[in-house]
């Protein structure tokens, strides 16, 4: 090897040297930039993290305001509506002579109906209108304000429907006139269904 020779090896550990400090200068620029993109990131993620905190804060509050109207809603619709189904109407073949009572705490009109299937085994007696029949009749108090009636035989169907305005205390309720035996259950029913505020 001549004197204007530079040995190999130290050729190789200049290279070596020259790109080390090229990657070295090369990731601590990477790193200051990428120091600075995360910076930048995360100033970025917080702001749609605190965004999406109030969001879903929002969500929740409609959510549980959406809940409460329902719950108000389904409270409504159940007080407007009483439906009496518990009536007892086959013990010992005799019939209660009042088949339910339902008494009136605010003023307001509701449409009652009452619904009946005579029993087996049912006794007709005559009837004011002239026919073999079951009567029944609804009461506001101790007035009658509706008669419906059910021809002599087993199974028979009647029903009654109509409107009342009632005030605080007012009481209503079907009462049998003529006949002895009903269906009890979901075959007799007595239903009041509020329809104005007044």
């Amino acid at each position: 090897m001549g004197s204007g020779m530079v040995p190999v090896h130290f050729m190789t550990l200049i290279l070596a040297m020259v790109v080390m400090v090229q990657v070295t200068s090369t990731l601590a620029f990477n790193r200051g930039r990428r120091s600075d993109d995360y910076g930048a990131l995360d100033v970025v993620v917080n702001g749609l993290s605190e965004k999406l905190t109030q969001l879903t804060a929002q969500l929740q509050a409609l959510d549980t305001k959406l809940t409460n109207q329902n719950q108000a809603q389904d409270t409504k619709i159940t007080n407007q509506e009483a439906e009496i189904t518990s009536l007892k109407n086959q013990l010992n073949n005799q019939i209660e002579s009042r088949l339910d009572l339902l008494e009136q705490p605010v003023v307001f009109t509701v449409m009652f109906k009452s619904y009946h299937i005579t029993g087996l085994g049912s006794t007709m007696v005559h009837g004011d209108h002239g026919d073999d029949n079951l009567e029944l009749a609804m009461l506001k108090g101790t007035t009658v304000i509706a008669n419906a009636y059910a021809c002599c035989s087993n199974n028979a169907r009647t029903s009654q429907t109509i409107t009342v305005h009632l005030n605080h205390g007012d009481t209503v309720h079907v009462q049998v006139v003529h006949g002895t035996e009903l269906y009890g259950g979901r075959h007799t029913s007595f239903t009041g269904i509020k329809l104005s505020p007044k």
